[in-house]
């Protein structure tokens, strides 16, 4: 893969306070909720890292510095990441502002809540991510004018009724001239509201350093509750039906039963390939997880499907919620050999680094199940 963004510097910023997206922002980060059994600003972060980023700043906020940092160091170890803290939210502006003292060369500055393909976008020259709106007319914040060159001429522009086209930036910025790019964070932006300070900034790199408008049709906005439920449901390059839908996913309940519930809990699977977890802590969410599937799992019935990507788990109060349960034609779970649901969470420990794997088959053992059955059950599948 083309190793293009070596000279680039990533700045994310995460420090809002994501009001847009309550209550599930109460808990965790608009670019840390869960998009495809991954935290979001993985799906941005990982093509970027593919194509030879190593540098990233992230501006967080002090609620969710800790989380955010422990998150990038177990994702990407080899990226050379700084996490500076927006004491208090104001404007997007004054957080880019924070990363400046780690800025030497071009940047690519990304909001945490964008989200669209990044595979054949080039590198080579300065460009602002733009998205269609001519269904949304209302929508008269963030737009753009571009002549027929597709370079931006006017940032924030106001919308006429004649106009034929309609363009909105989508939250994602390469600055390849980093001497413009310094001058123009410089720049005071007065007139401008404190959520749109950061147009003047952009309007003044544009006059300066030709810039080019880049379409994005796949984007998604995940900074709105219905954002993101869209994204999280949508069939698109970076997520798969059957997700946490907006009006909830089939959840396996006590003694079999089945029930739809709005779940915000991220997937074991997340949480072991994405967060540090101490060795000590595996053997309780372990312990805690085979209770909760004896106690839903009665003689018989089956989830049918038990990867690590189907169960939510919530640290704060210890609760797990299986979700996607194999129905029948009447919605029942179906009636199969407990060895299917225990070979499933079985192989999806094994597929984790260590020492998930040892220590789930300990548990195992310590409940009284027989290993050599399990894998036997798996060969015979």
């Amino acid at each position: 893969m083309k190793q293009d963004l070596a000279s680039t510097t990533l700045v994310v910023l995460m420090a809002g306070s994501a009001s847009r997206l309550e209550p599930l922002s109460y808990g965790m980060p608009k670019g840390l909720l869960s998009i495809n059994s991954q935290p979001a600003i993985n799906h941005m972060i990982t093509p970027l890292a593919n194509r030879g980023l190593s540098e990233a700043v992230f501006v967080v906020s002090p609620q969710f510095a800790k989380v955010v940092e422990a998150f990038i160091k177990k994702s990407y170890p080899d990226l050379t990441a700084r996490f500076v803290v927006q004491p208090e939210p104001d404007g997007p502006l004054n957080a880019f502002k924070c990363a400046v003292p780690y800025l030497h060369q071009s940047t690519l500055l990304l909001y945490g809540d964008t989200l669209c393909s990044l595979d054949r976008i080039k590198f080579d020259k300065s460009f602002f991510g733009i998205f269609s709106q001519i269904n949304n007319r209302n929508k008269q914040y963030g737009l753009i004018k571009k002549n027929r060159k597709n370079r931006i001429t006017e940032v924030n522009y106001a919308s006429k009724k004649s106009d034929k086209e309609i363009y909105t930036i989508i939250g994602l910025y390469y600055f390849k001239n980093f001497e413009v790019l310094k001058a123009a964070l410089k720049q005071a932006c007065s007139g401008y509201s404190r959520e749109q300070e950061i147009y003047g900034m952009q309007q003044y790199y544009c006059n300066n350093e030709p810039t080019k408008a880049v379409e994005f049709p796949d984007w998604q906005d995940s900074g709105t509750l219905a954002g993101y439920a869209e994204s999280a449901t949508k069939n698109s390059p970076l997520s798969k039906r059957g997700g946490r839908a907006a009006d909830g996913v089939y959840v396996l309940g006590p003694n079999g039963t089945v029930q739809q519930e709005t779940c915000d809990y991220l997937t074991l699977e997340e949480y072991y390939n994405f967060y540090p977890i101490r060795t000590d802590n595996f053997a309780v969410i372990f312990r805690q997880l085979l209770s909760h599937f004896h106690a839903v799992t009665p003689a018989g019935i089956c989830h049918g499907n038990l990867t690590f990507s189907n169960i939510l788990y919530s640290p704060r109060t210890g609760d797990f919620k299986l979700i996607n349960p194999v129905l029948d034609s009447c919605g029942k779970p179906f009636v199969c050999n407990k060895h299917r649901d225990l070979a499933a969470m079985y192989f999806s420990a094994h597929r984790l680094p260590n020492p998930a794997a040892e220590v789930f088959d300990n548990v195992l053992i310590e409940a009284g199940y027989d290993l050599q059955e399990i894998n036997n059950f798996i060969k015979s599948v």
